[in-house]
């Protein structure tokens, strides 16, 4: 008698059929239900303090404000990645004032997780790890000790990348602050994830930083320092392009000592 083979159930769906929705779903069901809680709590508010900062004990109720779910829920997302926020405080596309949205996060979250996606896509990580086991056979004992160390250079290929990808994003950012501020919070669990120390991002930031500001163009002081001294860009670029590639490749270096030693290295 031949054994009857059933096909397996895909990833996500029961035996029953249920399908689990999508994470867009689940955000989109989340939104509504988000605009429809705006009509039954009780809305609310802290006083700031002069640095804009919420004074502990000072919550009081506000003016009920309840959202729209067709007018203001589908906003609610446009808004938040490109609003502008008006001197009143209020946050749409259709407002002049300041950049209230996230679009700046949201765009370097893409290009991290396409570099991520691609990455994972490939099979190049697992595919390495299945070589080395099957090269160590008969030696089991060896194989954490080999696989430590292969991710261990993992945490310096993953460091180096981060300080090559800060130069282009010093380029396009050229506010410290403000890249730290956009780049930070995700760069941060990405070294967690690769095993590097998250102080190796933050030195990693700092020499892309300093190692651009000597060359960008998008930098007031360089741009106006040549000027003043009446040296042209090319020239300039030219005569410090030596000393850039040599300082490149010694925070490199250091950084991926660091990433062994990174006590000693990262500040």
């Amino acid at each position: 008698m031949s054994e009857e083979i059933h096909p397996e159930t895909p990833i996500g769906q029961d035996k029953s059929g249920f399908k689990f929705p999508t994470a867009y779903t689940v955000l989109f069901i989340l939104l509504v239900l988000v605009v429809i809680a705006t009509w039954f709590i009780p809305a609310g508010q802290y006083d700031k303090s002069e640095d804009g900062e919420p004074i502990p004990g000072s919550y009081h109720s506000a003016p009920q404000n309840p959202q729209r779910i067709i007018a203001d829920g589908l906003l609610a997302p446009v808004n938040g990645m490109y609003g502008l926020q008006a001197e009143d405080g209020a946050v749409s596309i259709y407002n002049f004032g300041s950049l209230y949205g996230a679009i700046d996060v949201a765009l370097f979250v893409l290009i991290i997780g396409g570099f991520l996606g691609m990455t994972m896509a490939t099979g190049s990580i697992d595919a390495g790890i299945g070589k080395i086991t099957i090269a160590l056979a008969g030696r089991e004992k060896w194989t954490i000790v080999i696989l430590m160390m292969v991710f261990a250079l993992g945490g310096v290929l993953f460091i180096n990348l981060i300080h090559l990808l800060y130069l282009p994003l010093g380029f396009l950012i050229p506010s410290s602050s403000g890249l730290a501020t956009v780049s930070m919070p995700i760069m941060a669990p990405l070294a967690d994830t690769a095993g590097a120390d998250r102080s190796l991002v933050v030195t990693a930031y700092q020499s892309a930083g300093g190692l651009l500001n000597l060359a960008n163009p998008t930098f007031a002081v360089v741009m106006g320092g040549l000027a003043l001294g009446r040296v042209r860009y090319d020239k300039w670029l030219r005569f410090t392009l030596p000393l850039l590639i040599a300082l490149f490749v010694l925070y490199a270096l250091v950084l991926s000592i660091g990433t062994f030693f990174p006590d000693s290295i990262a500040f």
